[in-house]
């Protein structure tokens, strides 16, 4: 699950002339857009840290990449079906109250908020852009399933995904109560943002192979071994084979013989 982020202006872009506020021109103010339920950011708490990169770089190079836009039913407005994070940083940039400007968006008036085909010009739109944590696309993977009725055939078709990861993500978000909070922060981290600080230690491929496990037990017990394959930054191998082996019955005695 790896996508380059194409977002900014790095790579072989090139950058649009930047546009002074005074000469800006509002065609499309931000009250009036909504994020397309289609849209991976929807109902996703944003990404901060991205989204003030971002900002910084539309605020030096200009919008390089514009939003894609469906007509409300009763034409008032518009649902975003990509580009949510950057209209949030253009929010940022240029204050709530201001809006789109002509040449920042590009309106499919062949398309509405109900058709399906927005699934895969979202998804189509965003392939080289920032990659989502598998936490954002676990949530969006399930509820395209659920809510959208598209099912895991056409999902794996359009994103280009194998069915095994597809089934995976499913279960991540189904499981999700169930793992540790240390899983939880690191499943959270998106891969397309540039940071100092190192990698999470656990990724999706931890992930993967922890789901059987999932399926099979639950409680302190398997949590705390997930813990600790955190802690000491477990290979996806030292994992499934402390997995193969994990026994809950035979932990909680060890754990209740050393508590004595």
């Amino acid at each position: 699950m790896s996508n380059k982020d194409n977002d900014t202006a790095a790579g072989n872009a090139s950058p649009k002339k930047k546009m002074k506020k005074e000469d800006l021109k509002i065609a499309i103010p931000f009250s009036k857009l909504r994020i397309s339920r289609w849209n991976r950011s929807y109902n996703m708490p944003p990404d901060q840290d991205y989204i003030k990169i971002l900002a910084e770089d539309i605020d030096r190079n200009g919008l390089i990449h514009p939003l894609i836009l469906v007509p409300w039913k009763d034409g008032a407005g518009h649902d975003i079906v990509a580009g949510a994070n950057r209209m949030r940083a253009l929010e940022g940039v240029r204050g709530k109250d201001s809006g789109l400007a002509d040449g920042e968006f590009t309106v499919r008036f062949d398309l509405t908020e109900t058709d399906p085909r927005c699934f895969e010009l979202s998804v189509a739109e965003n392939q080289h852009r920032r990659e989502p944590s598998s936490y954002e696309l676990a949530v969006y993977v399930a509820r395209i399933i659920s809510e959208e009725k598209i099912d895991q055939i056409k999902v794996s078709k359009v994103m280009r995904l194998p069915r095994p990861t597809i089934n995976r993500l499913v279960a991540l978000n189904t499981w999700w109560a169930e793992l540790p909070e240390s899983w939880q922060k690191d499943l959270k981290v998106s891969p397309g943002v540039a940071s100092e600080e190192p990698g999470p230690a656990i990724t999706f491929s931890h992930l993967y192979n922890a789901v059987p496990a999932l399926e099979k037990f639950s409680g302190p017990e398997l949590r705390k071994l997930l813990d600790r394959a955190r802690d000491e930054a477990w290979s996806t191998r030292e994992l499934k084979r402390q997995l193969d082996g994990f026994d809950p019955a035979a932990e909680s005695a060890a754990q209740a013989n050393n508590a004595n």
